[in-house]
């Protein structure tokens, strides 16, 4: 896993387009990855007492909607173990890492302390999404080329 999570830190420091200061790999402590459940999920983002008010209907969909979180403190990346049941395997494969690529956008803002500049957390979201869909897409063009027949 920490193999992985480095080549998507070098994808994230190669790609970010300005949307982060510059760093080096090095200035960066790798995150823990933990695979949690939908409701666990929920209680991380919302909060315990909000998790409380909730009706189980609001659980269920807001568990099904949150792929991961982002710990700043423990600077741990929390997963959603059953955000992508229901797909096949090369796709489950793609939305994890996708979503890896945001999570890890959000261990840099961190480390970098980039979110002193911010009003709220949530400033730090346009970066992570846009990272996230450029891997995508790279990901997407890669596959599909790595289909497609050569003519000769």
């Amino acid at each position: 896993m920490k193999e992985l999570l480095a080549s998507l830190l070098l994808f994230v420091s190669a790609e970010h387009e300005g949307t982060l200061p510059d760093f080096e790999l090095e200035q960066i402590d790798l995150p823990t990855i933990e695979y949690v459940t939908p409701e666990t999920i929920v209680i991380l983002v919302y909060g315990r007492n909000t998790f409380m008010r909730f009706s189980e209907e609001t659980i269920k969909k807001a568990g099904e909607q949150i792929n991961a979180t982002y710990d700043y403190e423990s600077n741990v990346i929390y997963m959603n173990v059953y955000a992508h049941t229901e797909k096949e395997e090369e796709e489950i494969e793609l939305e994890e890492t996708t979503t890896k690529v945001h999570e890890l956008t959000h261990v840099v803002q961190n480390q970098l302390r980039v979110y002193e500049e911010w009003e709220c957390l949530r400033d730090g979201e346009a970066a992570a999404y846009a990272l996230s869909v450029k891997y995508s897409s790279i990901w997407r063009v890669m596959a599909v080329s790595s289909r497609t027949p050569m003519v000769k």
